[in-house]
């Protein structure tokens, strides 16, 4: 298979065939955003570059299992590879929860604006009919009326659109920050 053989010259791997992520960082403060230095470690942000090189990554191995393998220089510190392991995968945990807050945003919208697509051709339809009876009715009513007969269907339009195109990203993102708070995590100090 042509994809696998791509993955295993980009990535290694291990005996149980999953992929492995291999991330080295210069200390422990590369790991965290820098601006939560006071916060205790389960709560910290990570670094938005060492987030975005690891979603890039599991992204690259579209849906192969894999571990994530950091090497860390922190002799120094007193931070234990358990502490870092949870840190990382609340941080994921956490914008998992964010992904499920963005579904009920979805789902609302999407159920307004298919309100407001009855709503407007419901008007539309029960006002037509008194349009088309009276040829004396002024311009302007009618052009009114034909907008709210394009509202409508921009409503219904924009609707679907929510459906059908917003859960998809939603659900993308779920599944991979998922899979990290899942993944295995291994730490070794250098």
């Amino acid at each position: 298979m042509i994809i696998k053989d791509i993955l295993h010259d980009r990535y290694d791997f291990t005996d149980d065939d999953k992929a492995i992520i291999d991330i080295s960082l210069d200390n422990i403060n590369d790991l965290f955003n820098s601006f939560d230095k006071n916060t205790s470690l389960y709560k910290r942000e990570l670094d938005q570059d060492f987030e975005d090189y690891l979603i890039a990554s599991i992204k690259e191995l579209d849906g192969h299992d894999f571990i994530i393998k950091l090497e860390i220089d922190y002799d120094k510190e007193k931070i234990s590879e358990e502490q870092i392991r949870r840190a990382i995968k609340n941080h994921f945990r956490f914008l998992y929860w964010k992904e499920r807050k963005k579904v009920s945003k979805q789902i609302t919208k999407f159920l307004l604006l298919l309100l407001l697509g009855i709503a407007l051709m419901a008007f539309y339809y029960q006002h037509s009919k008194f349009i088309t009876n009276f040829a004396n009715i002024p311009m302007y009513s009618k052009i009114i009326i034909e907008g709210i007969n394009i509202a409508g269907w921009v409503a219904f339009w924009e609707a679907f659109t929510c459906l059908i195109f917003g859960f998809i990203p939603i659900s993308r993102n779920r599944k991979l920050y998922e899979s990290v708070s899942k993944s295995g995590i291994q730490v070794k100090k250098t």
